[in-house]
């Protein structure tokens, strides 16, 4: 017996509601940094695309299409293993503290040498640890000026840094004279 049109009524509500809340904990996800939301995110947009899917299957069913039936059956099954594998990938980064994107590294370095006083950035170390990045980074300052005048220009380094760069939960900025002649702080 062909199915009834309210699975498919039923099908459009799932899409539409899983729609919504995937767009809702992507938002949150992004404003959070958080990996759970993230990936709760993920699981909503999969719903959405199940839902979708089994709507798609109710059509041609009824309409005596019975084969994208079993296609819908694939497509649901190829969408689950690439979704687990993105996920297992991006909870396995998670874990390996890794560091941030290359996109961001050149940002806190064009943060860091707009402050005045900077000459140059001797290194930096960026990890992202769950929600978190953590920035070490040493500046280069002129070598004859005082340990007092370095040590303002680091803490303004790192208030640009906290104002400028999301999500920051550690930051730890060095300084050294920019030849390397003087003591390191």
């Amino acid at each position: 017996a062909p199915p009834h049109l309210i699975a498919l009524v039923a099908a459009v509500i799932a899409l539409l509601t899983n729609i919504f809340l995937y767009r809702y904990t992507k938002c949150v996800a992004k404003e959070t940094n958080s990996p759970i939301i993230k990936t709760a995110s993920r699981h909503n947009e999969a719903d959405a695309f199940s839902s979708g899917l089994v709507a798609m299957g109710l059509l041609g069913t009824h309409f005596g299409v019975l084969i994208l039936d079993h296609i819908v059956a694939l497509l649901e099954t190829l969408h689950i293993a690439i979704l687990s594998i993105v996920i297992i990938k991006d909870s396995y980064a998670g874990l390996m503290d890794s560091s941030l994107p290359e996109t961001t590294n050149n940002l806190i370095k064009k943060v860091t040498l707009k402050v005045g006083g900077v000459l140059s950035v001797q290194s930096l170390r960026t990890r992202q640890t769950g929600q978190e990045a953590w920035i070490e980074i040493t500046i280069g300052v002129k070598p004859d000026i005082p340990v007092y005048r370095a040590r303002g220009i680091a803490e303004t380094v790192e208030d640009e840094l906290l104002d400028n760069i999301p999500h920051l939960g550690h930051v730890l900025v060095c300084f050294t004279g920019e030849n390397g002649s003087v003591k390191s702080y």
